[in-house]
């Protein structure tokens, strides 16, 4: 039987060679320590814990957390599963994680990952998603004239990939900044410029873009 690991060894192989093999960002560093020193380094697979746990313990808001665990997801280092108002959540060391990638694996978690202005195909299925209108007001969209918006803004914790972009018109992009797209959606409602019923819809569509359901033609 082979001995359990310490943590120094783990933290080791985890910035020596996972972190730079998948490209981490500080936030995915953060929770994935988080929930390894509450699972792996005290004997047990897993760990059944909220977004909100995670966001605190990592430091980051609920919004970043939620989505930087979904991210986590799909690099392999976590499995999720939905239990009451929390996850069940089973850890991968960096040793398993790196055993079970194969070469063809990282062609797709680079593509994943791609930052959407590098990417036309990416570009023109995130148009026909929004129907060439902005995500948040409505106004029709026109070539040369879109603008690509941050659900979560860069500077809240958010990232560049196609679970946290919408298109959107120009005044919307400078409008909205770093405001939360809930609040942002909520401005436009109390200004009349949206409905009521877009208003929800639209939440609803934010909400479920940051659970990494895109909607976006696979071919992208």
């Amino acid at each position: 039987m082979r001995p359990r690991k310490n943590a120094g060894q783990i933290w080791k192989e985890f910035e020596d060679y996972l972190a730079p093999l998948l490209g981490m960002k500080p936030g995915e560093r953060a929770v994935y320590n988080y929930l390894v020193r509450h699972s792996r380094l005290e004997g047990r697979r897993g760990v059944v814990v909220g977004v909100p746990a995670i966001g605190r313990g990592a430091g980051l808001s609920y919004q970043t957390a939620r989505l930087t665990l979904l991210r986590l997801q799909r690099k392999g280092c976590v499995t999720l599963r939905p239990y009451r108002r929390e996850y069940a959540i089973q850890v991968l060391l960096p040793e398993e994680v790196m055993r079970e990638l194969r070469p063809r694996d990282f062609a797709s978690i680079t593509l994943r990952v791609r930052r959407v202005s590098k990417n036309k195909l990416l570009r023109q299925a995130i148009l026909e998603r929004e129907r060439w209108r902005c995500f948040y007001c409505r106004r029709r969209l026109k070539t040369g004239h879109v603008w690509l918006d941050h659900l979560v803004a860069l500077a809240r914790g958010g990232f560049a990939d196609e679970g946290n972009i919408v298109a959107c018109c120009q005044p919307c992009n400078q409008r909205k900044s770093v405001l939360r797209p809930e609040t942002f959606l909520r401005h436009l409602r109390d200004e009349r410029r949206i409905t009521k019923a877009h208003y929800r819809k639209q939440l609803a569509t934010v909400r479920r873009i940051l659970d990494g359901n895109t909607g976006l033609r696979k071919a992208a």
